[in-house]
């Protein structure tokens, strides 16, 4: 396969396959003598700087192998990284949502001429937050994987030959600060707090030592669980577009999200009317209908860079995630136990049609019985756990496509 090769042959994607080898349990050097002629200047400065990553992780110096990640040698403070310390800077931040490990913010761009979202966690410090452990630099396994699967998966978006989607988070960068979370993002969370629900602890009573694990991504909108969709066919454009990117990332990653509730594909304007995408060499279009899809948050992702390297969570012990009820969500994640046999670390692409089939009977609950272009999504809903695959569902065409009424002709 010509991308494997390319892969071979660059070398930032061998330090990748390095770091992922820590989490399949590979013990054998992965080291390769094949030539990089061809990469570009920017991949060997990259190179250069994280070349050293992987022995600092077999040395146990787990603090500077995370520090050498994001091209630091030591923690910044949040002055290098936020606006200025201004009422007006406060009012730009705002809080978009949580998770157990952490919390989402909007932030505007160093140049002022537009946004970013900021995933902010708190690590390596002895103070529980949100019920749970902070993810500790020793437990390095467990902060590498979403920055290393974020990066494989932007790359997605001009890399391959072959597999190419925009459709997920595309991270700009990432860094770790030290103190008392800024004064900006406090603000923004306490505003968050008194106008929505929330269940985590507030991040600004950590002490002035804590350390933070910051991930810049490029803003994409808000979630779907609050976005109001204007027709099936809307839903449909936007059901699409998310498997165009599952199936771009199947095929060139062997990637599972495993965890892809309406909280996790985020909604803006589209700056176009259609959408473009590879799979397996062959080109996908779909139609915006005036929205862009985007997936984000990949803590429990499944990922192989390379064939011998997978990054996944093992999750067999986790019994709290299969025990929810109440919601189509929670069965979801027994259903994915099933499939897999709680083997989490197989490719189970299965896992990526049930998150699509959940997806899509939330937009038909969403959009009641009243709404035009039903008979489109239902009919999608009632074939889609027949496919075994996102790539196999985008890839049908003809009289038995389930896109048909959103799929662009080439």
């Amino acid at each position: 396969d010509d991308d494997i090769d390319d892969d071979v042959n660059d070398k930032s994607d061998k330090l990748d396959r390095h770091a992922a080898s820590l989490l399949s349990s590979a013990t054998a050097d992965q080291t390769s003598n094949c030539s990089s002629s061809t990469a570009a200047a920017s991949a060997s400065v990259e190179a250069s700087m994280n070349a050293t990553y992987w022995n600092l992780y077999t040395e146990g110096r787990h603090r500077d192998c995370v520090l050498r990640m994001c091209d630091q040698t030591a923690p910044l403070q949040w002055c290098k990284f936020m606006p200025a310390d201004t009422a007006e800077a406060e009012s730009e931040v705002k809080k978009l949502g949580e998770g157990v490990f952490g919390e989402v913010y909007s932030v505007a761009s160093s140049d002022g001429q537009g946004r970013l979202a900021v995933k902010v966690l708190p690590i390596a410090g002895r103070r529980k937050i949100n019920g749970e452990p902070q993810k500790s630099f020793d437990e390095v396994w467990l902060v590498l994987p979403e920055l290393l699967i974020a990066r494989k998966l932007t790359a997605l978006s001009s890399r391959y030959r072959r597999n190419r989607s925009s459709g997920f988070a595309q991270l700009l960068s990432a860094s770790v600060h030290r103190g008392r979370l800024h004064r900006s993002l406090a603000t923004a969370w306490q505003k968050f707090a008194a106008n929505c629900a929330t269940e985590n602890d507030c991040p600004a009573e950590l002490p002035a030592s804590q350390l933070w694990l910051a991930m810049r991504l490029a803003f994409a909108g808000g979630p779907l669980e609050t976005f109001s969709i204007d027709d099936g066919w809307q839903a449909l454009a936007l059901a699409g577009q998310v498997a165009a990117s599952l199936a771009a990332a199947e095929a060139q990653l062997q990637f599972e999200h495993r965890d892809l509730h309406w909280g996790n594909v985020l909604i803006q304007t589209a700056a176009g009317s259609s959408a473009s995408y590879l799979v397996a060499g062959r080109p996908v279009v779909i139609a915006t209908r005036g929205i862009a899809a985007t997936v984000i948050d990949f803590t429990i992702s499944r990922l192989s860079p390379s064939p011998s390297c997978v990054m996944f969570t093992d999750l067999s012990d986790d019994e709290e995630l299969f025990a929810g009820e109440g919601d189509y969500q929670f069965e979801i994640y027994r259903l994915m136990r099933s499939e897999c046999n709680d083997n989490w670390r197989q490719f189970v692409p299965k896992t990526n049609v049930y998150w699509m089939h959940y997806l899509a009977m939330k937009m038909l609950e969403k959009l009641g019985d009243e709404a035009d272009g039903l008979a489109d999504l239902k009919r999608l809903t009632d074939r889609l756990l027949n496919y075994s695959s996102c790539q196999e569902l985008v890839l049908c065409t003809g009289t038995d496509d389930p896109f048909a009424a959103v799929r662009v002709c080439n």
